[in-house]
Parts: C-alpha cells; sequence; structure tokens
C-alpha cells in the first residue's frame, strides 16, 4: 500500500534477491503502475516486481500457486486486512520504530549469515539516507529547508531527516563503494540518485521553486502541510 514503507521494502527485497541468487541469474526489478501486471514480467525466470495494485487478489494468488512466487506487502496496521493473502507483510508501525530492524526480519527466509545482515543493513541505512535527502521525492523537510524555510519549529517532527547534519557527498560515496548491487532505470536518472554527485545537482533543482517531483513549492506553510 501506498505511503507504508514500499519503496524501502522493495529496495531491500531487490538486495537480498541479487546477493542470494547464483552467479548470472538474470533477474528483473521493474515497477507496474498500470491496472495490470504484463503477462510477459510473469515469464522471467527471476524478478522483484512492484505494484500498489493490491486490491488484484486473483492475479497475486494465481502467481503464488502457479509460478511458487513470494508475495510480500506493506500497510499500515487499520489495513492489514487488504493484504491478507501475502505471505509476508511489513508494518509501517514497525519500520517506523525500528527501521533497520525490518532486515533481520529477513534473515531466516534468504538465509543470511551474521555478517550479511550487518552489510545490508549498513546499505539500507545510507540507501535510506540518500533517498530522503537526494533526487525528485526527497523529503519534503528537505525540498522546504532548500528553499529557504526556517526549519527550526519541525525539526522534532516525526519523519524529519536532517538532512542538513549529513556529509551527503561522503554517503554518496561509501553507498556506492559497497559490494552490493543498486540497480536503477532510465527513469531514475531523470527522478531518483542513480551516482555520486547526484545529490549536489537535484539539489540545485530542487531549490529552484520544486517540492516534490514536478510539484511547485509555494509556502513554506503549504509545503510543511503538503502530502502526496
Amino acid at each position: 500500500l501506498t505511503r507504508t514503507g514500499s519503496t524501502f521494502q522493495f529496495r531491500l527485497l531487490d538486495v537480498l534477491v541479487r546477493m542470494k541468487s547464483p552467479e548470472n541469474t538474470k533477474i528483473t526489478t521493474t515497477y507496474m503502475p498500470t491496472d495490470a501486471v504484463h503477462d510477459r514480467e510473469l515469464a522471467k525466470d527471476s524478478f522483484v516486481l512492484k505494484s500498489h495494485k493490491y486490491n488484484q487478489t486473483d492475479r497475486w494468488q494465481r502467481m503464488q500457486t502457479n509460478r511458487n512466487v513470494v508475495v510480500f506487502a506493506s500497510a499500515d496496521a487499520a489495513r492489514l486486512s487488504l493484504v491478507n493473502y501475502a505471505d509476508f507483510i511489513q508494518t509501517k508501525e514497525s519500520l517506523d520504530n525500528c527501521m533497520l530492524c525490518e532486515v533481520d526480519k529477513y534473515q531466516d527466509l534468504f538465509r543470511l549469515t551474521p555478517d550479511e545482515v550487518k552489510l545490508v543493513k549498513t546499505y539500507m541505512g545510507l540507501y535510506e539516507k540518500i533517498r530522503k535527502c537526494c533526487g525528485k521525492q526527497m523529503s519534503k523537510y528537505n525540498a522546504m529547508r532548500l528553499n529557504g524555510c526556517n526549519m527550526t519549529s519541525y525539526r522534532d517532527r516525526p519523519g524529519y531527516p536532517n538532512c542538513e547534519d549529513y556529509d551527503i557527498e561522503q554517503i554518496e560515496t561509501e553507498f556506492d563503494s559497497l559490494p552490493l548491487p543498486y540497480t536503477w532505470s532510465k527513469s531514475d536518472e531523470i527522478h531518483n540518485w542513480v551516482r555520486p554527485g547526484d545529490c549536489a545537482k537535484f539539489d540545485k533543482k530542487m531549490a529552484n521553486g520544486k517540492l516534490f517531483m514536478n510539484a511547485a513549492f509555494t509556502t513554506c506553510e503549504g509545503a510543511a502541510n503538503w502530502t502526496p
């Protein structure tokens, strides 16, 4: 479900599948925004597929039965019943309470060693800083800061990313040097972080009156109350 940490889960699953698959395994990683998941994607030998079409229950259950696909979902406590067909459900409340603790929950399923768990936690911790502080989908609070808002009254709010406290160039370099894959698409080059140096590039774009993707920054108060 949207706004429940699905991007975190998608990135985590992608890196776990690639890390634990045999070398040279062909893996397709894709986000499917349309009403139906294309059958051509289901023909792939291995894939990590993201969709917000949680209500296509029959399709997901057919994949579980016919393709032996494992379905993961993310939801908040109030909407758990909407994805009760999933093999594994990540809850927003649990993610908000301890983001990196979520990695531990995948240890048995992917047969992760303690060293692999530690490495993946490092990866996801750095990735989340980059995701919230860089790109057109950065935290609205960082976009506000870049557009000149006084952030003093917002710093205690849940979800405030504290981007101004980070050496973001060092984080980019450290993340890029990790021995784990980072997959991206052509559209990511336009909207999201892909390589070191992208944060500075996106900062300039967002500081020019942007809030989220192509949404315009108007006022600090309006941005603070904005939801995608």
